[in-house]
């Protein structure tokens, strides 16, 4: 699935494919060392970029017997 642009200058408080507007559902990318932000459309399920990004924690050792 292609991930749709979203204009910079407009609110992004509706879906532009379906209208739905009681909100959107966050997903995020990994891409190498940082997170990508994208938004989905629960009711249409048109998936949206952002253009936010942020670093990713470092990994944590997982500890015995967790």
């Amino acid at each position: 699935m292609k991930w749709l642009p979203l204009d910079p200058n407009k609110d992004w408080t509706s879906c532009s494919e379906c209208g739905y507007s009681i909100g959107f559902h966050i997903g995020l990318k990994r891409e190498g060392d940082r997170f990508v932000v994208l938004l989905h459309c629960p009711h249409c399920g048109a998936r949206f970029a952002t253009g936010w990004e942020f670093r990713a924690p470092e990994a944590k050792p997982e500890e015995p017997g967790s």
